[in-house]
């Protein structure tokens, strides 16, 4: 509630009416005496906003870390170098990652033969097996682009090989 900003007030025995300016809001109470002033001592034992802050738990808060075990990522090993190329055709599968792997070897000892790689596409058995290309989707190295050209030239033959087989039995018919 305001008071009024003059006060108006006449003199006892008197007709004489005189303005006493007053204070347009009411002087600060200090101490206890005001409940809006903050108490300094009290403030000092309760915890700020940063630190409440930084009580809050971080991330999942419902897990449970006597269950939460870390396993070491393990690497993608590749299987050891097959001694041919018939081995990489193995139960109705083709590897032709193992089969690149097989051929840019030979190639950089200088032992590839191409009659033998032939042969092996030409064969029965790769031209009914289906195609996984196993880890050389994995694989980091000098020799990625060649392992994936060997294989996409690979594949590519296989593709036109068997359509060849598809328009020689039509043929027949």
């Amino acid at each position: 509630m305001y008071r009024a900003a003059v006060s108006l007030k006449r003199k006892s025995g008197g007709t004489q009416t005189y303005a006493k300016p007053r204070p347009v809001f009411p002087p600060c109470l200090t101490g206890r005496e005001n409940p809006f002033v903050e108490n300094i001592v009290e403030d000092e034992a309760a915890p700020s906003d940063i630190q409440m802050e930084l009580e809050v738990p971080q991330g999942n808060v419902y897990e449970r870390r006597e269950f939460h075990v870390e396993t070491p990522l393990r690497g993608v090993q590749p299987l050891p170098l097959p001694r041919s190329l018939h081995e990489c055709a193995e139960n109705g599968i083709l590897h032709i990652d193992r089969a690149a792997r097989l051929i840019l070897s030979k190639m950089h000892r200088k032992e590839f033969n191409e009659a033998v790689y032939y042969v092996f596409i030409r064969s029965d058995i790769v031209l009914r097996a289906k195609v996984t290309y196993g880890s050389l989707n994995c694989m980091v190295g000098s020799d990625i682009h060649s392992l994936w050209h060997i294989a996409n030239r690979m594949t590519v033959r296989l593709h036109i090989l068997g359509c060849h087989i598809c328009f020689d039995l039509l043929n027949l018919i």
